[in-house]
């Protein structure tokens, strides 16, 4: 069972994303961790559909994240969270950086 489960009563495309996370995660930090900043990504870009506030795909998740935050739609807490996984997603694409602790 995975811990991602509960995702598909939601969305199939966040299941798949968050199982390929977990399936990487013992052989390869690096590939889970984009698999995770896609999660969010796709998570975030539903948010915004949901509450009215999607633009348009080509939005930065950083400035998403802000105007869902600014907006109240989103925790500080929340929106912390959503900043890490997007940085480590950032540093395991660009630097192809990535341990387990990270992941």
């Amino acid at each position: 069972m995975s811990n991602f489960s509960v995702l598909s009563q939601y969305d199939e495309q966040l299941l798949r994303l968050g199982m390929l996370a977990e399936e990487y995660f013992a052989d390869d930090p690096n590939t889970c961790l984009l698999k995770l900043r896609q999660l969010a990504e796709s998570l975030t870009q539903m948010l915004a559909a949901r509450t009215g506030l999607y633009v348009s795909p080509e939005e930065a998740q950083y400035d998403l994240l802000r105007r869902l935050q600014d907006s109240g739609v989103l925790p500080r807490e929340i929106y912390q969270m959503f900043g890490e996984v997007r940085r480590a997603g950032n540093a395991a694409s660009h630097a192809m950086s990535g341990d387990h602790r990270t992941a």
